[in-house]
């Protein structure tokens, strides 16, 4: 019952802590016991403060000059990429080169930026151009 008692102690001591039964190890040495746990903190966005830092992740279009066509990535770095794209770096961009940058919108997660990519690779030509035109484009950061 001891286990259970500290555990209770442990976990509400250390709220923002994610623990769990399964990652506490019990340790006994005589009459003392020793728990070691691994944790992972909850963040929440409002956690986040104005001084945090945070890694960006950013959703791209880029366009061919060879035949006008579109194609959609994440990265962390849009400039960098691009460069990659006209270096023939990736194989699917490096026949239509050169390329340039026509739509960059930042978003605060991987997972985030994956699946705005995913749901951009679906879009039509004319939401493209539609998105382009966008207030959420921050190309302007990026020249």
């Amino acid at each position: 019952m001891i286990f259970l008692f500290l555990f209770k102690t442990y976990y509400s001591r250390f709220n923002n802590v994610s623990m769990s039964i399964s990652n506490l190890i019990q340790i006994s040495d005589y009459q003392s016991v020793i728990f070691f746990y691994e944790s992972r903190p909850v963040r929440r966005k409002s956690q986040l403060s104005a001084g945090t830092f945070f890694m960006a992740y950013y959703v791209y279009i880029i366009q061919s000059l060879s035949d006008n066509s579109f194609y959609k990535g994440f990265t962390e770095s849009p400039l960098q990429r691009l460069a990659q794209h006209n270096n023939k770096e990736s194989n699917f961009t490096s026949k239509k080169t050169p390329w340039k940058l026509v739509y960059v919108e930042e978003l605060v997660s991987e997972k985030e930026a994956l699946i705005r990519e995913k749901n951009l690779k679906k879009a039509m030509v004319e939401r493209i151009e539609s998105l382009i035109m966008h207030p959420k484009n921050i190309i302007n950061h990026f020249q």
